[in-house]
């Protein structure tokens, strides 16, 4: 692969099962290979199957997602890709180019593929070539703030470490460490607040 090309990752549950999924993994897939094919030379395409890789993805992860990597940055697609009418994957696989079999669940009222295509394909392709562009903000990777965050050592995630740290008016003690010393190193810490906690 070409070295500073950005690369695009969808995230979708391939080895589902259930019918309506499978459908709906279809009709992302369809869309994306057209903004691949359109973006040749400018980004890496893939995919990763999120039944399969799930202990990857936060738990609140939303399936599927849109998510790319360039000059060390990670960018999230910032809408769910499933905020489209549903209709069947017969129809997305034909808009792609390929042959679909007869479909008893289509009928004259679902939207066609291209009608589909053409809603999801132009965001899609709008947030790509921003990315590769290097035109919009990355995504701040962060856990949840935790709701009871009062006591004389506050914890801190990637969304509240600019506003409660970098950005505090009072001098700030920040402690970084792996998960697994948090036994280790909490107790400690709370004896070292409590004593200087004056000086806040």
């Amino acid at each position: 692969p070409e070295v500073g090309l950005p690369m695009v990752w969808l995230l979708l549950n391939a080895s589902s099962a259930d019918a309506l999924q499978a459908a709906h993994t279809a009709r992302v897939g369809a869309v994306l290979r057209r903004v691949a094919l359109a973006m040749r030379g400018e980004a890496l395409f893939g995919w990763i199957d999120a039944n399969r890789h799930r202990h990857h993805l936060p738990v609140s992860a939303r399936i599927p997602a849109l998510a790319a990597d360039h000059a060390n940055l990670h960018y999230v697609y910032p809408l769910p890709l499933d905020f489209l009418p549903a209709h069947t994957a017969a129809a997305a696989v034909a808009a792609d180019g390929g042959v679909a079999a007869a479909d008893s669940t289509t009928d004259a009222a679902a939207p066609d593929a291209g009608a589909y295509h053409g809603e999801l394909y132009a965001p899609v392709m709008q947030w790509a070539r921003s990315v590769a562009a290097g035109s919009l903000p990355p995504t701040l990777r962060s856990e949840e703030p935790p709701l009871d965050n009062l006591g004389p050592v506050v914890r801190l995630v990637g969304s509240t470490l600019e506003p409660l740290a970098l950005r505090s008016a009072a001098d700030v003690l920040l402690c970084v460490h792996a998960p697994w010393d948090e036994v280790d190193v909490l107790p400690e810490l709370e004896v070292f607040a409590r004593l200087w906690a004056h000086e806040r």
